[in-house]
């Protein structure tokens, strides 16, 4: 008989597959908010207010949604403060669509009038009752290279203001 030849089977180790590193979590968007001041009983735009939304229009290319809210002082009946809030909102929703251009791809927007309501100032005297008279601008913009650098660029005056913690709650 022939000799048989046994070949012998050594375990190897059995390495787990290479995983690739996991993708880095993307950041929550951020949300930034503006006030457009308006004049006693007006939805019209001066050209200061103009000039300042023109100012933060490089944070509002990049943003994902805007939402315009339209607020009043507590003067005049409800039927008035409703047109006057809705009309704020309206004016400013305009003027920044116009600094949007022709852009493609357009954030998400959204709008509504705030009368008799949602104060930031009491309506004790004169100058409580301007700060009242104003439109919210709140942006939502992904966190990015380009938003740091758009940030960075905008005039000191430019008051565009970072809303802090989940909840949304408005800056003072």
């Amino acid at each position: 008989p022939s000799p048989q030849v046994r070949l012998a089977t050594v375990p190897s180790a059995v390495t787990a597959p290479v995983q690739p590193p996991a993708a880095p979590q993307p950041r929550p968007p951020r949300q930034f908010t503006a006030f457009v001041r308006f004049d006693l009983n007006s939805a019209r735009l001066t050209a200061l207010t103009k000039t300042q939304i023109a100012a933060f229009a490089p944070v509002l290319k990049l943003a994902t949604h805007v939402q315009v809210t339209g607020f009043t002082d507590d003067l005049g009946g409800q039927e008035l403060n409703t047109r006057l809030s809705d009309a704020r909102s309206l004016s400013v929703d305009l003027a920044l669509h116009e600094q949007l251009g022709a852009k493609n791809s357009e954030p998400a927007f959204s709008r509504t009038g705030r009368p008799l309501c949602c104060y930031l100032s009491e309506n004790r005297s004169e100058a409580q009752r301007q700060a009242n008279r104003l439109a919210e601008v709140r942006l939502t913009v992904p966190d990015s290279p380009q938003l740091a650098n758009a940030l960075q660029a905008l005039p000191d005056a430019t008051r565009l203001r970072e809303v802090s913690g989940a909840d949304g709650q408005r800056l003072r």
